[in-house]
């Protein structure tokens, strides 16, 4: 998780895409304000689009691009939650500051995306760094189980760790992903 917070805080500008409620792709500039509790915060307003949007359809992707050419995808679900202690700590953003004035502003509102996961790559040819934070409760009992997955090629051998749970299909999808471009898998 560290890695993709440097990115975030050393690229403050990011453009966050969503489906709008017209059910056509929407793509803004965006800002990452801050982590806290293994947690990655935005902030917006209640009376924008982008708002309005991720309402009807919380699922959306960040992309954000270094002058160094390396790029940064993440994707997530957004969830607004009516955090205090959050929304005080996004008054030190001197931009945030100067839309909202206080964090009692009830137009103010923040989020954070649940189950964040991404990738970091560049041009270099080197393997991407993707990445999967998986959440620090367990939400039922859904079979759970890990997998230790060695795989040689050309004398590389490859590590991959991947832990099953609620969304199975979505880190089989990833699974399949690594397997086919030959990546190296990490925990946040």
């Amino acid at each position: 998780m560290k890695k993709v917070i440097e990115f975030l805080q050393q690229n403050p500008v990011q453009y966050l895409a969503t489906v709008g409620r017209d059910d056509k792709a929407k793509c803004r500039p965006f800002m990452f304000v801050l982590a806290k509790d293994n947690k990655l915060w935005f902030s917006t307003n209640n009376t924008k689009d982008v708002y309005k949007d991720m309402q009807k359809n919380p699922y959306i992707e960040i992309s954000i691009a270094s002058p160094q050419y390396v790029w940064l995808r993440l994707n997530g679900k957004v969830v607004f939650e009516e955090n205090k202690e959050i929304k005080e700590a996004c008054m030190n953003n001197p931009i945030i500051k100067s839309q909202y004035k206080t964090a009692d502003n009830p137009i103010f509102k923040v989020f954070y995306l649940e189950n964040p996961h991404g990738i970091i790559a560049d041009f270099s040819g080197k393997e991407p760094y993707v990445f999967w934070v998986k959440k620090s409760k367990i939400l039922s009992n859904v079979s759970c189980f890990s997998i230790n997955i060695i795989f040689i090629q050309n004398i590389d051998i490859h590590l991959i760790y991947l832990v099953f749970g609620i969304s199975r299909w979505y880190s089989l999808y990833y699974l399949l992903h690594c397997l086919q471009h030959r990546v190296n898998y990490y925990w946040a």
